[in-house]
């Protein structure tokens, strides 16, 4: 979930590229958390990820998105830290991939200090 653009800290930066940085998401889905079935659901929800980037040609990288499973209230929901992630890439991307599916709720996203409701 994050683009190609160069890393802060990398050469490049800043050369009118857009900001990228740290996001933290929520994402909230219509699945009741259920310990016994919260592993599978991990996976099959980190494959659906991973399937809408490489559909819509976003670089995921393994080593800068962690998610683990999360609860809100009696629902099943995936957190998500991201790194180097593009704030209006993100935005777009989770837009795009709640349209895909009837299984999210709301997202939180706190991209470099900004919160997004979607």
């Amino acid at each position: 979930m994050s683009t190609n653009a160069p890393m802060p800290n990398q050469p490049g930066g800043g050369n009118g590229k857009r900001e990228v940085g740290q996001a933290h998401v929520l994402v909230e889905t219509n699945l009741k958390f259920n310990p016994a079935l919260n592993s599978i659901l991990e996976k099959a929800f980190k494959q659906g990820v991973e399937q809408h980037a490489h559909t819509h040609g976003v670089h995921y990288d393994h080593n800068l998105v962690y998610g683990k499973t999360e609860r809100i209230g009696h629902k099943f929901a995936m957190g998500y830290k991201i790194l180097g992630a593009d704030c209006e890439e993100l935005e777009k991307f989770i837009s795009t991939g709640k349209k895909q599916t009837d299984l999210i709720g709301t997202v939180l996203a706190m991209c470099n200090g900004n919160l997004m409701v979607l």
